[in-house]
């Protein structure tokens, strides 16, 4: 489709629901400086923002590697927050298991005292993988803790994997790898707050560590922060950041800047402008400014690797409109934006040794998001979600669309999923991996609140394809689990 009349079309379509005078936007939860929307369902997928940021003007979310399984967000340290997908006031343990022979348990232990809740949680996972030489073992343990002032959260990532390589070439390497970081944050009710926070890799024979401090002051309407931040790569060389910010709000308009500073680099002017003109649509202006974090990607993938440990910072500015529709049968959100990348990161092959590293890039981007759930009958349901990237060059490594489709049949608790999953064409320097379609499905049943069953198929068509060249998707695959609250 010619992208004029692409983006003709989406204008079109987002002045006709603008006349609908019952839009809502998303519930909205400010998360810290960072003021991330945290209960919003639209796609976010501009580039990588892993490492400890504390800035007053809101940042980019995360850029996530799409593949062919659920999504794993990085380890982002922004606010102290809980690790886990379950009510603090429930524990549970859960069980894993596929034809894989991959198996996995996790515990999760609430704290309740007056004045004080936490959770603590514990994973021992082994996956076997589904290639030759493609193991994966380890251990997390996290923990939350909150009271009226104060919040704390750390976590420590333990384990071993292996490096098959690419096919025709496979490797015998193994990676160990080691990850902990924490999280702290005082405010004081005079509107004075302190963040600090930071996050250690020992990958690769490498120590890194990222560390941040933020101080900052709320006058009602307009807040204040400084902060400065700290990369350290153990016996060679840190660099450090400083920054300071405002932040003006006036009833449906906010308005904001970061002045950055990053050690041997430019100063750099972050603006941030949000307007929300009615209940159903918000118009953004944000950038972002930092020094990369790829060492999480380190431990959820065996294909990539870090030659050079310290890059240039990623630098990305971008405007956006956001759109939400709330009705009784049907929710529709859409996301419409245009970034420029002044420096930004894929995952190529640079050295034709079978293992992808991070290569900077400029690029402009034009990205369309949708989500849109439906309710045909009371226990039948349908959801469509994804997103469509135009950009001005070639852009490797990165889907230039990936959407889903399906039917839920059932009620939240107790249902049967089935849905495909598309991943569009994706570009490198000597390959180009063609668009595929993936089906799925999966049951979930509930008795009470005392247990949980979930068994599902993925790839059920058995679909070849590739992650990246070289590195091919799962065949079909059967897994179960079984989780017991308490």
């Amino acid at each position: 489709m010619n992208r004029n009349f692409f983006l003709c079309f989406i204008f079109f379509v987002l002045n006709g629901l603008l006349q609908s005078q019952d839009i809502r936007l998303p519930e909205e939860k400010i998360m810290g400086e960072d003021l991330r929307i945290e209960k919003s369902d639209i796609l976010e997928k501009p580039i990588n923002h892993t490492d400890i940021q504390f800035p007053l003007v809101p940042l980019m979310p995360e850029k996530e590697d799409i593949v062919l399984e659920e999504k794993v967000d990085p380890n982002v340290v922004v606010e102290p927050e809980k690790s886990t997908d379950i009510s603090i006031d429930k524990g549970s343990i859960g069980f894993t298991v596929d034809t894989n022979i991959d198996y996995s348990m996790k515990i999760c232990y609430p704290i309740l005292k007056e004045g004080f809740q936490g959770l603590i949680d514990f994973e021992v996972f082994n996956n076997n993988g589904y290639r030759k030489n493609d193991e994966n073992s380890g251990a997390k343990i996290s923990c939350f803790l909150e009271s009226l002032a104060n919040t704390f959260s750390a976590k420590i990532t333990a384990g071993n994997m292996d490096l098959p390589g690419p096919e025709g070439s496979l490797f015998d390497l193994q990676r160990d790898y080691l990850s902990f970081n924490s999280a702290y944050s005082h405010h004081w009710t005079s509107g004075i707050n302190l963040k600090i926070g930071q996050l250690f890799y020992s990958i690769d024979e490498v120590d890194t560590n990222y560390s941040n401090i933020d101080l900052s002051i709320d006058f009602s309407k307009l807040s204040f922060n400084i902060g400065l931040e700290r990369y350290d790569i153990f016996n060679e060389l840190s660099t450090t950041s400083l920054y300071q910010g405002l932040l003006w709000e006036l009833n449906s308009f906010k308005a904001g800047y970061n002045l950055k500073r990053i050690e041997n680099y430019d100063v750099k002017f972050l603006p941030y402008i949000e307007y929300t003109p009615t209940a159903n649509i918000r118009l953004e202006l944000d950038s972002m400014y930092k020094m990369p974090n790829f060492w999480e990607e380190l431990i959820l993938s065996n294909y990539k690797r870090i030659d050079k440990a310290c890059l240039p910072p990623e630098e990305e500015y971008r405007c956006r409109i956001l759109l939400d529709k709330q009705e009784k049968n049907y929710s529709l959100q859409l996301e419409l934006a245009q970034s420029y990348i002044a420096n930004g990161y894929f995952w190529s092959d640079v050295d034709k040794d079978g293992l992808f590293e991070p290569v900077s890039e400029e690029y402009w981007q034009t990205r369309f998001g949708l989500n849109y759930t439906q309710s045909l009958f009371e226990s039948l349901s349908f959801f469509l979600k994804g997103e469509k990237d135009f950009w001005n060059k070639d852009v490797y490594y990165y889907p230039e669309a990936s959407f889903e489709v399906g039917l839920i049949f059932g009620q939240p608790t107790s249902n049967l999923k089935i849905w495909a999953s598309y991943i569009g064409e994706k570009l490198f320097p000597d390959e180009r991996l063609d668009a595929c379609v993936v089906f799925n499905t999966e049951i979930r049943l509930a008795k009470k609140d005392n247990i949980e069953w979930v068994a599902g198929i993925s790839n059920i068509g058995n679909k070849k394809h590739s992650i990246v060249p070289g590195y091919p998707i799962e065949d079909r695959k059967f897994y179960g689990s079984i989780k017991f609250y308490f």
